[in-house]
């Protein structure tokens, strides 16, 4: 059991997770109204002149009360995670190892206190570090079931090409190249090594050689996993970005990321 003070730490870090989820249910509801509207401002909408011009939208009651209750609600919600953000970055300050981990290009507090506290787990037994890491990999995985069966992609195309691969001049196998190299990762396998390797002592050969062929599965069924992974963000990426499920049904989801502009580019170029 970790001690109360590391606890109470995990308690604000979950804390200013689920506010920052809520604040994001807030600006999505206030960027569909907008977008419904006929105004388009993508993150300018959270501007001075982008809410002046929210505010400026002619409203039923119900819609009014809407706007301005989520536009409340984002105010306050963003007041509250920004006196969390102080309070983590007071924690990170007294914490050697996160400050190392800040050292990195991309890593800011948050994401370095929250690696901290996952792996501080290791020091109570290696399975709680074990039921987080599957609890994350399980939603991720999920995650992209779910989109890859809402995506409903060609199967007749998509199953031959996941066992034959087919390459269409030198950028087809650049990019298979990154594809191989982002799902075998060396450098992972190295880790994984590092991290197992005093989990379980062998104390003759022979539990060594049965860890070994424990070792080897568990390393092929991770990197069976992250395959799998990939091949799903390929085929959300060719069916989202190449095919006309994009364009149909969902254009309007194209129109927020990049602007009505460049849907209509993307349709002009299809056509």
């Amino acid at each position: 059991m970790p001690p109360p003070e590391e606890r109470d730490v995990r308690v604000l870090v979950e804390h200013r997770h689920q506010l920052v989820e809520l604040r994001t249910r807030a600006k999505n509801g206030l960027q569909a109204m907008a977008l419904g509207y006929g105004l388009r401002r993508r993150g300018r909408l959270w501007s001075a002149r982008g809410r002046k011009e929210l505010e400026k939208i002619p409203l039923r009651e119900g819609m009014a009360r809407r706007r301005r209750d989520l536009t409340q609600l984002l105010d306050q919600l963003s007041v509250w995670i920004k006196e969390l953000d102080q309070r983590i970055a007071e924690e990170v300050a007294r914490r050697e190892d996160a400050q190392r981990l800040m050292t990195h290009p991309g890593i800011g507090t948050q994401t370095a206190l929250a690696t901290v506290l996952i792996l501080g787990l290791e020091r109570h037994g290696f399975r709680p570090l074990e039921a987080v890491i599957a609890v994350l990999v399980g939603v991720v995985s999920g995650c992209y079931v779910i989109e890859t069966i809402l995506d409903r992609p060609d199967w007749l195309q998509v199953l031959p090409h996941a066992v034959i691969p087919g390459f269409a001049g030198t950028e087809s196998v650049l990019l298979a190249t990154g594809i191989l190299g982002a799902t075998v990762m060396p450098h992972v396998i190295y880790l994984h090594s590092a991290l197992t390797q005093n989990r379980i002592v062998p104390e003759s050969d022979d539990e060594a050689r049965r860890l070994m062929r424990y070792t080897r599965v568990d390393v092929v069924v991770a990197m069976t996993i992250a395959g799998l992974i990939n091949m799903a963000m390929l085929i959300m990426a060719a069916v989202g970005l190449l095919g006309d499920w994009l364009l149909g049904r969902n254009r309007s989801a194209l129109e927020m990321v990049a602007g009505a502009a460049a849907a209509r580019r993307r349709a002009r170029c299809s056509s």
